[in-house]
């Protein structure tokens, strides 16, 4: 089987509306649960505003898409729906980044049917693509478990499917459910290997989704989960149910501890990283320096190296983050890890690691990386993206089997903190969890922090 993979899981609201709809006082507020579902490590909230809008409101589409603005699209809204012309005139106002098309009837009591891709269909969704493609949101095809006509919804332009899995809930409450896992399973597999987004939804719940992600953890990459999770929100509140459904839909993603930190903060870095889980790129960092005149830059880089010395990066010694550096060599690194609800603050002082330590990394680097830091003069304006390239041909000649060295303009930098925090999500309310680590001569004094 593949490498499992982190699988989103976003909230859908209909239900919290539901409820609201019962009375005229907007209590429970939809906009106040969309806070608390992202706020507990949803990456995104589902809406499916259905034409009698006994749920979710059209009004609430476009509230909590203004609302989500600031977030999108790292935290993601997904509009679902049956494509008729009042429901794509919603979706064309507020752009969210997916849509989740189903072939409900107007009637229809909850979506329990797949599109089967019929000619009367198949015409209906081409007009359909035609228009969700002029904002470029990604669409999803809802289809029941034995979906084959995956080159129908190629030809279609579809990003992927959402497979119904309430029939296996229903048969997982009888005890026999295994026939249907293997076929949502089949599925999952066969829509995977075409190159389809793979999502799961409808009736899925903390005792039944575990035997089913055992088995396609794989190859679906997000959930859509509401009328459970609500009712399991009934119980345990509604933070620690998003949080526990996060969790079963990615059981090896350490559920991070609440003590225990490490008196020296570069080896509880070390565990920290360690636990992050999923993530695709852990070590992904942003560094923050300054001008002499106090005029601060940030970008991206890379953590290469991390031991007792600090933090160690590399980078052209003739960039702009390099010529900063030497005027102030003072910065701070940002880690964050939304897996694990995490974060990581460093500031410290700069210095350079020495030659060896650059051409020992230098020489760990694929060659056209190699190639690459000979012939760009970062952050330098540039004539053409083509005289790059350019400058490419000539150094692949020139270096045309042999070793190639370290420029000398190219090298690593280490920061040696002064201050490093830890940041924990907290629940709703934002009670964040903030452990500061100041050095004081030889040993770090620690002291929690107000969220």
């Amino acid at each position: 089987m593949p490498a499992r993979k982190h699988i989103r899981l976003s909230v859908n609201l209909n239900k919290v509306a539901l409820l609201r709809n019962a009375r005229h006082t907007n209590v429970p507020n939809v906009l106040n649960f969309a806070d608390i579902a992202l706020e507990a490590g949803s990456t995104g909230i589902t809406l499916h505003p259905r034409p009698d809008e006994r749920h979710v409101r059209r009004s609430d589409v476009t509230l909590i898409a203004k609302r989500m603005r600031p977030l999108r699209p790292h935290k993601e809204l997904n509009i679902e729906g049956y494509p008729d012309s009042e429901w794509i005139k919603l979706v064309s106002k507020v752009k969210p980044e997916q849509c989740t098309l189903v072939p409900d009837a107007a009637s229809a009591f909850t979506s329990e049917k797949g599109w089967d891709l019929t000619a009367s269909q198949m015409t209906h969704l081409k007009g359909v693509m035609k228009k969700l493609r002029t904002f470029k949101t990604r669409v999803i095809l809802f289809v029941d478990p034995g979906f084959s006509a995956f080159e129908k919804a190629r030809t279609l332009g579809a990003d992927g499917v959402e497979i119904y899995t309430g029939e296996y809930a229903r048969l997982f409450t009888l005890g026999k459910h295994a026939a249907e896992i293997k076929k949502i399973t089949s599925t999952a597999r066969r829509a995977r290997e075409l190159g389809f987004d793979v999502h799961i939804g409808h009736d899925l719940n903390l005792k039944n989704i575990p035997p089913l992600i055992k088995e396609t953890s794989a190859y679906v990459s997000e959930a859509s989960i509401g009328h459970e999770l609500t009712a399991d929100a009934l119980r345990l509140g509604f933070s620690q149910t998003v949080r526990a459904y996060a969790k079963a839909l990615n059981p090896n993603t350490p559920i991070p501890e609440e003590g225990g930190y490490d008196k020296n903060p570069l080896h509880q870095f070390k565990k920290w990283f360690a636990e992050t889980g999923t993530e695709t790129q852990p070590n992904a960092m942003i560094l923050a320096t300054a001008t002499k005149k106090a005029l601060p830059s940030a970008r991206i880089v890379f953590l290469r190296n991390q031991d007792t010395r600090g933090f160690t990066f590399f980078t052209n010694y003739k960039s702009r983050k390099s010529r900063e550096l030497s005027e102030n060599p003072n910065a701070a690194l940002v880690f964050y890890w939304p897996t694990v609800a995490r974060q990581v603050r460093v500031t410290g002082a700069i210095s350079r690691v020495s030659k060896k330590e650059s051409a020992a990394y230098f020489s760990t680097r694929p060659r056209e990386s190699q190639l690459s830091a000979w012939a760009s003069e970062q952050s330098f304006p540039l004539k053409n993206p083509e005289s790059l390239e350019e400058a490419m041909h000539l150094l692949r000649k020139k270096f045309d089997g042999k070793k190639i060295p370290l420029p000398p303009h190219w090298g690593g930098y280490r920061l040696t903190p002064r201050e490093c925090e830890f940041w924990q999500q907290g629940d709703s309310g934002r009670l964040h969890k903030r452990m500061l680590y100041t050095k004081r001569g030889a040993s770090w004094k620690q002291e929690w922090l107000a969220p």
